[in-house]
């Protein structure tokens, strides 16, 4: 029984991480709740993600689900598979900003682009690199489980 705990409690120990990563995730997308993300490039607006409901949306999603995939530290391969599902929504909004901004999809002009920029969107590529390092953490968790297991 002791054994066991011990693995219990290492699995506590080896989940921090991710969970520091994905905390990261939760304030970065909080912040974007009241820090604009770009600058309508017809009329100079600044863009919230209150002013769109479609980011709206994602920021609001990403933020519950961050907090889900916390919360799910004992099942490490649905904690994957979440992680994944927020990457793909943290690349979505992206897509979504950018069509706010641009007010067309294939609007591609650097100049544009860079003039329309604010913080906003650096906090969304810092979440973006907090979950890839969330999900690099997850599947090394994973492997050093395995190897715990195989060794009993």
């Amino acid at each position: 029984m002791k054994n066991k705990a011990s693995i219990i409690y290492l699995c506590y120990m080896i989940q921090r991480k991710q969970s520091l990563y994905l905390l990261g995730v939760i304030i970065c997308k909080a912040l974007l709740l009241v820090i604009p993300f770009g600058a309508n490039t017809k009329t100079g607006n600044e863009l919230l993600a209150q002013n769109n409901h479609f980011t709206l949306i994602l920021v609001a999603a990403t933020i519950i689900i961050s907090v889900y995939t916390t919360l799910q530290f004992k099942n490490r391969k649905k904690q994957m598979r979440l992680t994944k599902m927020l990457i793909a929504l943290v690349i979505t909004f992206f897509l979504a900003a950018h069509m706010a901004v641009h007010e067309s999809l294939f609007d591609f002009s650097i100049d544009a682009i860079i003039g329309s920029l604010r913080i906003g969107i650096i906090l969304s590529m810092l979440s973006l690199v907090f979950l890839f390092l969330a999900h690099k953490g997850i599947q090394s968790d994973e492997k050093l489980v395995k190897s715990v297991d195989r060794l009993r």
